[in-house]
């Protein structure tokens, strides 16, 4: 009977040990994986500020090359324009490229770290409002090329028109709070 009790009481331990082991090995995996979406987070919030500034300096410059330009000068000058447009594109697709990590997963991570919190808040409202105005310059660009080219049909200077830039992102609601921040 002894040898019985002896033996149940080895597999108790051995059965306790397998689960604490268990459990401690889950909670470092779980940990280890914390900490590397934790870094990359780090990792490419750091890559979306530097694509960030690139993306400001690009829209100051739109602004002063393109949409300052009488509508009359737009066709001597629309293939600088165009360039600068082009330009501002690169400059978005930069963005949204270096933005695919933290637009998806990053943003459903929790955490309790307050750092982290901060540069995903700070993310989630800079990738919105940068992503909405470049929509927004797009868009106007269009409507001033459009117009342009309304102006050249109704006096009938020309049948040649100039090309509007080819919109392929829209409108985005990154924290599904139903406005588009940074749309005007």
């Amino acid at each position: 009977i002894k040898a019985i009790r002896s033996k149940l009481a080895l597999k108790a331990v051995l059965i306790v040990f397998g689960i604490s082991f268990s459990v401690y090995k889950t909670a470092m995996n779980k940990q280890e994986r914390n900490e590397k979406v934790e870094a990359r987070i780090l990792s490419d919030y750091d890559a979306f500020k530097e694509k960030i500034e690139i993306f400001s300096k690009e829209r100051e410059e739109i602004y002063a090359k393109v949409f300052e330009p009488y509508l009359e000068d737009l066709h001597e000058e629309h293939a600088e324009i165009f360039s600068y447009m082009t330009r501002y594109d690169a400059a978005v697709n930069d963005l949204v490229e270096v933005s695919k990590y933290l637009a998806k997963d990053g943003l459903e991570y929790k955490t309790n770290k307050e750092d982290i919190k901060e540069k995903l808040e700070a993310f989630k409202i800079n990738y919105e409002q940068s992503i909405n105005m470049f929509v927004d310059d797009a868009t106007k660009f269009n409507e001033k090329i459009e117009a342009y080219n309304e102006y050249l049909e109704e006096n009938e200077l020309s049948d040649e028109r100039l090309a509007t830039y080819e919109l392929k992102l829209k409108y985005l609601d990154l924290n599904k709070d139903g406005k588009f921040d940074g749309k005007e």
